[in-house]
């Protein structure tokens, strides 16, 4: 099958010395294989590598943006007209990405199965349709493997959520700090 994906950009932030984060360029691949999206999407982490963006034309304008893991994500389109989300979950606030101005969303916004964010991805890298994405987005979320194991459950309630759309815009903008 041709891939549609015209560009991947994966934000990159270093921690220095004090433990601050120190923005580097992000990573863009054009016109790349599953594959590499897959590992950019296992390699995620809420620091160092908190973004990745997955976009159907080189200008981003149609994209799929994923935040946050290594076991806890927010998916949604670019532009804001979609974003996943979960019926039963809870509306308070979760602190997703660490470094720079971070980004909080609700607890119902959160995917806590890579393998979900992975089968998301997979299905917009195949079709860049949002509609479709959603399909598989209200599919059930696979069973953990290791029972007892508690996710990362911190909340931090701090400011306001924003849109996952209006993060982008302000990690490309840097901190300004």
């Amino acid at each position: 099958m041709e891939a549609r994906i015209a560009r991947m950009t994966c934000t990159r932030y270093d921690r220095s010395a004090s433990c601050n984060p120190v923005r580097r360029p992000p990573d863009v691949v054009d016109h790349p294989s599953l594959e590499q999206v897959q590992a950019a999407i296992r390699r995620m982490e809420n620091f160092c590598y908190p973004i990745v963006t997955i976009a159907t034309d080189l200008e981003e304008q149609h994209a799929l943006l994923v935040v946050g893991g290594p076991r806890r994500f927010a998916v949604a389109d670019l532009t804001g007209t979609w974003q996943y989300e979960r019926p039963d979950g809870g509306k308070q606030e979760v602190r997703l990405w660490a470094s720079d101005q971070g980004y909080y969303c609700r607890e119902r916004n959160i995917i806590r199965s890579r393998r979900k964010v992975l089968d998301l991805v997979r299905e917009f890298f195949e079709t860049g349709d949002f509609a479709k994405v959603a399909e598989v987005a209200n599919r059930p979320e696979p069973l953990k493997r290791r029972a007892g194991r508690a996710a990362n459950q911190t909340v931090q309630r701090t400011r306001a959520a924003s849109t996952l759309f209006d993060l982008l815009k302000e990690s490309e903008r840097g901190s300004g700090r």
